[in-house]
């Protein structure tokens, strides 16, 4: 589930101008279960930043709040 979180917030940081979107103006946020899946995402998509030779489909350094 967690997995499938990063690669929707991957798609809408990476496709969101297509739309009419800023990258500047993305909420991630949820209640109980969602908010902790929220997070989870969060911390896997910032290791995977970490982590030299890992490409990571979005940086979280760039992400402005959750």
């Amino acid at each position: 589930m967690v997995k499938d979180v990063c690669q929707g917030i991957s798609f809408v940081y990476n496709n969101i101008v297509y739309y009419g979107g800023d990258t500047d103006r993305i909420y991630l946020m949820g209640q109980s279960a969602g908010a902790l899946i929220a997070g989870c995402a969060l911390l896997v998509l910032a290791i995977q930043e970490s982590v030299k030779g890992e490409n990571a489909s979005v940086k979280v350094s760039d992400l402005k709040a959750y």
